[in-house]
């Protein structure tokens, strides 16, 4: 979607000619506002509506016979996973680590993308 609506700002807007960095700027800033809406909404959605289903879904996983043993495979204590899921699923918690990881993935794609639909005006020989 990105690389789509880049195309189409170089194309109409720039008249086919972008530079790497407009175009870089360009993503980045799409991913950025993309992480805000998203963590904003996720927020929302965990402090109104959620009322601790997350959380209750995710205990029960793991406290199956299935997650224990996956806990024990990886070297985390039962008790200490158990403990610590209430802070991890806390709507600011999830929602800020959620907008974190949204713009780190954001930037490194940006540069592809950028990379790949930069476009640089033809040179007139004079």
């Amino acid at each position: 979607f990105v690389a789509y609506r880049l195309k189409i700002f170089r194309e109409e807007g720039r008249n086919g000619v972008i530079s790497f960095r407009r175009s870089l700027f360009y993503c980045v800033r799409v991913f950025f506002n993309a992480a805000i809406i998203f963590s904003l909404l996720q927020w929302l959605y965990m402090h109104y509506l959620d009322n601790g289903k997350l959380l209750m879904m995710v205990t029960n996983l793991y406290s199956s016979n299935e997650g224990k043993s996956t806990l024990a495979a990886i070297g985390v204590p039962y008790d200490q996973f158990i403990a610590a899921l209430p802070e991890a699923f806390q709507p600011y918690s999830l929602a800020s680590s959620t907008f974190v990881t949204a713009v780190m993935l954001g930037g490194l794609c940006s540069l592809f993308i950028a990379a790949i639909m930069s476009k640089k005006g033809k040179r007139q020989i004079s």
